[in-house]
């Protein structure tokens, strides 16, 4: 659909706005991620073409910042599996009340779906072999029991293996499997390297993987007009996972948003649409 995509991402911006509030009010650590690190980096806010924001948050502060959903401002709600029980993804969302952003994979949903930024939690990634191993299954399967169906957008195999899977674990508790797995994932400590376990950084054969002293303390950079936090090894982090280039404008052709969405609405609600 056509919609005006400089008028979300300044929807986005009072998202981003509330989220840093309250997390500087209480002492939680969080950065911009991906495209909007890169775009932090690179143009000093939104890459122009982006569509959406995206904060990483070390796994125990993301786990605090949970429980304050009551400290967020009256337009705002803290998605997540407990607080919308048909949000099925495995990270956190912060919507904003009284809009609309329906991706098209989630027409059929009940869950909030207003105006949104992404909250990726980010897990010690284990010094031996078999810890790893451990942690990138249950992130696995975590995920799969989250949704309750296979995955759409990753192949044939994957989608028959996911397919497979959930009969395996159709006998089993499904809401203490979810809890099992889920803290299986903050169960195993790393000396070297921190991991997010989700999206593009996670396959069957790939894990990316970060240096531990990229995110320490966060660098304060301009972004959009204001301050916001970006990874110590911010560089280190975008070169790791966009390539060594990064700082370079992809041909026309490229600069393309990430996500379909079917409905967009800034003064409708989401289930209005």
């Amino acid at each position: 659909m056509e919609y005006d995509l400089r008028k979300l991402q300044l929807e986005q911006l009072t998202i981003l706005d509330e989220l840093k509030r309250v997390c500087v009010q209480q002492g939680l650590r969080f950065y911009l991620a991906y495209g909007s690190c890169l775009g932090a980096v690179r143009h000093r806010g939104f890459i122009p073409w982006d569509d959406d924001i995206d904060i990483l948050m070390p796994v125990s502060d993301y786990d605090s910042l949970m429980q304050l959903g009551s400290e967020f401002g009256e337009e705002f709600f803290l998605q997540n599996n407990d607080t919308d029980p048909d949000y099925t993804l495995a990270i956190a969302r912060i919507r904003k009340n009284n809009t609309a952003c329906v991706e098209e994979s989630e027409l059929n949903k009940k869950c909030h779906q207003g105006i949104y930024l992404d909250i990726y939690p980010q897990y010690q990634y284990p010094d031996r072999l078999y810890q790893r191993i451990s942690i990138i299954v249950s992130s696995v399967l975590y995920r799969l029991l989250l949704m309750n169906s296979p995955p759409a957008n990753h192949g044939t195999l994957i989608k028959a293996a996911g397919k497979l899977l959930l009969i395996v674990l159709s006998g089993r508790d499904r809401e203490k499997s979810i809890a099992k797995y889920k803290g299986r994932l903050r169960k195993h400590m790393g000396t070297r390297y921190v991991a997010d376990l989700y999206g593009m950084d996670l396959t069957l054969t790939r894990v990316i993987k970060y240096r531990q002293e990229w995110f320490q303390e966060p660098r304060w950079v301009e972004f959009e007009g204001r301050k916001m936090p970006i990874p110590t090894g911010a560089e280190g982090f975008l070169s790791e996972r966009y390539g060594s280039d990064f700082m370079k404008i992809p041909p026309e052709e490229k600069r393309q948003s990430y996500h379909r969405y079917a409905y967009v609405s800034f003064d409708q609600e989401y289930h209005e649409a």
